[in-house]
């Protein structure tokens, strides 16, 4: 009995998953993360901040003056990046 529930569950998980969209970055990807509503941001190794919604499409580009040593996407209003070699 255990184990037709656990098939039952392994199954419905599978099933439920969507399709993920692709996206196109020209250089290398150093960071990538998600916000909570769900908009992909992509930092590339240029020091380009990219960010992408739930269907793929560029929304936002900005670059940055150097590749951030911690990036965190946050909440989608705001994102929060730390530049360690700018620290004193």
């Amino acid at each position: 009995m255990g184990r037709i529930i656990f098939l039952i569950l392994v199954s419905s998980v599978c099933f439920a998953q969507k399709k993920v969209a692709t996206v196109n970055v020209a250089n290398s990807i150093v960071y990538a993360g998600v916000d909570r509503p769900g908009d992909l941001y992509v930092i590339t190794s240029n020091g380009e901040a990219l960010k992408f919604d739930k269907a793929g499409k560029e929304i936002g580009k900005r670059k940055l003056k150097e590749v951030p040593s911690i990036f965190d996407p946050k909440d989608g209003t705001r994102a929060f990046a730390y530049y360690h070699n700018s620290q004193s």
